[in-house]
């Protein structure tokens, strides 16, 4: 999965400014010890750091996906003035007959969703997970 969400951290990030924008995605080792987010950088003068989560099955994502370690260091970033997001990558590839079945156009999908870190927390207190079945429903097929 780790290869995965960094081609979706890739893709995201070449859709913003290039002239206006800085950043550096913090390598996937695990001899690093526990790190903050997965991007950090510069936009438009605004600090962010951001984490990304990537998503591939019909199955509801998680919120404890988000360690509490990078719940807190987005937490610090954003008292210090910094901009805290976490990014749902979500692409999914159905069988023509799933597809069909719920009533989809296309049998593939894919979106990116995105909470400010104060809009993860509420949420991951009053849900377990996100519906990606509901997301989908919700936005035009």
């Amino acid at each position: 999965m780790a290869r995965k969400e960094t081609t979706f951290i890739r893709q995201y990030m070449n859709t913003l400014p290039k002239d206006r924008l800085f950043w550096y995605k913090i390598p996937d080792h695990s001899h690093t010890g526990m790190k903050p987010c997965d991007v950090v950088g510069c936009l438009d003068g605004k600090f962010f750091a951001w984490e990304f989560k990537y998503h591939d099955t019909l199955a509801a994502f998680s919120y404890s996906k988000v360690t509490t370690n990078q719940v807190e260091s987005l937490l610090h970033i954003k008292a210090a003035g910094g901009e805290a997001r976490i990014f749902l990558g979500v692409k999914l590839s159905l069988t023509v007959e799933e597809a069909a079945r719920r009533g989809f156009k296309s049998r593939f999908t894919q979106f990116v969703k995105s909470w400010d870190i104060d809009e993860y927390i509420a949420l991951a207190k009053t849900s377990k997970s996100l519906s990606i079945l509901e997301e989908l429903n919700g936005r035009a097929r």
